[in-house]
């Protein structure tokens, strides 16, 4: 996520991408297409958004705001490292 943000690419996980408002933690969704993280109510119906966990969104603002050190010592349980990589992946993937 750091590299992505350094090249202008990171996702914006802290509001939504659809209406701007202030993400809630509850289950929202991921819009490569749109740079970031929508809210339930615009990423419910949107084409290509994949639902994202809140645990999910909770890890993804916790590696784009912390530094590596303090990241590398993080463990994730496996359905969430495994939802993390399917949705990053679609983003990397869609901007490369």
């Amino acid at each position: 996520l750091h590299l992505l943000g350094l090249v202008g690419y990171h996702p914006q996980l802290f509001a939504c991408v659809g209406c701007r408002s202030p993400l809630e933690p509850e289950v929202s969704y991921m819009s490569a297409a749109d740079g970031g993280v929508l809210c339930p109510r615009c990423g419910h119906d949107w084409a290509g958004a994949a639902t994202l966990s809140v645990n999910a969104l909770k890890v993804l603002r916790f590696l784009q705001t912390r530094d590596w050190e303090t990241c590398r010592l993080l463990r994730l349980n496996p359905s969430t490292r495994a939802e993390i990589e399917r949705v990053m992946n679609s983003y990397i993937t869609y901007h490369l």
